[in-house]
């Protein structure tokens, strides 16, 4: 992956799966698909998306632990 994707996690508030999250990216996943495979080893229901706007210059991963967003 040309640059590591910043990620924004849901819930953060979910110390466990914050840490989890950020162990699996550091293993290098190269697609959105390969990191929700990771963690759904663990979370089951878990959702990856990217977010995809022309010309953004950076690489953001929209990570949701029950395959939506949850209030705080």
């Amino acid at each position: 992956m040309p640059e590591e994707p910043t990620l924004v996690l849901n819930p953060r508030s979910d110390p466990d799966f914050v840490a989890y999250a950020r162990s699996v990216i550091d293993e290098g996943p190269k697609t959105v698909s390969a990191y929700q495979e990771r963690l759904r080893a663990r979370y089951p229901r878990a959702v990856v998306h990217s977010r995809e706007l022309t010309g953004e210059p950076y690489v953001i991963w929209y990570c949701y632990r029950d395959g939506r967003w949850q209030p705080g």
